[in-house]
C-alpha cells in the first residue's frame, strides 16, 4: 500500500482496467505526466495499431483506445 505522498507504478493493463471501471476518475489513480505519459502512450498506441486489447494476468481484456484517451485527457501531449 502506498502512503500519502509516495509514488508507485501501475502497469498499462491495470490503468486501462481502472479507466473501464471508473472512466471519470480512474479509481483515484493519478499520472505523473512528466514521468510516464510518453511511454504509456506508446504502449497503448502499439496495441491500437495491432488491433489488440490489453490482457490482464487473469485474461480479462481492456480497450487500449479508452485508456489512451484518458492519458491524453490527463496529460495533454506536448505540441
Amino acid at each position: 500500500v502506498v502512503k500519502p505522498g509516495e509514488r508507485w507504478c501501475v502497469c498499462a493493463w491495470a490503468f486501462a482496467s481502472a479507466v473501464e471501471r471508473d472512466p471519470k476518475t480512474m479509481e483515484g489513480l493519478e499520472l505523473q505526466c512528466d514521468g510516464s505519459n510518453g511511454k504509456l502512450r506508446g504502449v497503448y498506441e502499439s496495441f491500437i495499431a495491432r488491433k489488440e486489447a490489453l490482457k490482464s494476468p487473469s485474461g480479462r481484456e481492456y480497450e487500449a483506445g479508452k485508456a489512451l484517451a484518458a492519458v491524453d485527457r490527463l496529460c495533454p501531449a506536448p505540441r
